[in-house]
């Protein structure tokens, strides 16, 4: 599931993100992904390689953390970082509104569509604020609390 999204994901950049580089009919696309990442996502990028012989992911290390000692250092650290590659891997720590105001992150809106519906809309809509998405959720974890009397 989670490898569907994320090739999902990797295909509607293609389509609509294609300024990246092209040699004999090759397309390639940069992705930034930490190390774990990139273990965990070996597998799936092997497989949309091989199903799409026309596009190559190229991988770059990425740090998963951004500086937030003053805001000079964060919206520095955060531009090293999305300026490394055309797709980078956000969540909660590494993308928040202030990124979004100073134009690191593209609106994805027009490209968001939860399907089936097989994340429930409060999940899929966790990035969504100002009016635009800012990333696609690709899987999460559901914690309940027991109800109790004290």
């Amino acid at each position: 599931m989670l490898s569907r999204r994320i090739l999902l994901v990797l295909g509607m950049w293609m389509l609509v993100f294609v300024p990246v580089s092209t040699q004999q009919d090759t397309t390639t696309i940069t992705l930034g992904l930490t190390p774990f990442e990139a273990e965990q996502l070996r597998n799936a990028i092997a497989d949309f390689e091989a199903d799409n012989p026309d596009i190559r992911l190229h991988v770059v290390e990425s740090a998963n953390s951004i500086d937030r000692s003053s805001m000079e250092r964060y919206y520095d650290s955060l531009q090293a970082r999305v300026t490394q590659a055309d797709i980078v891997i956000a969540n909660r720590l590494t993308l928040e509104r202030e990124g979004t105001l100073a134009g690191y992150f593209l609106d994805l809106s027009p490209l968001a569509d939860n399907g089936d519906g097989d994340i429930p809309a409060p999940v899929w809509d966790s990035f969504r604020w100002d009016g635009g998405m800012w990333a696609l959720t690709t899987h999460y974890n559901l914690i309940s609390l027991p109800s109790c009397s004290l």
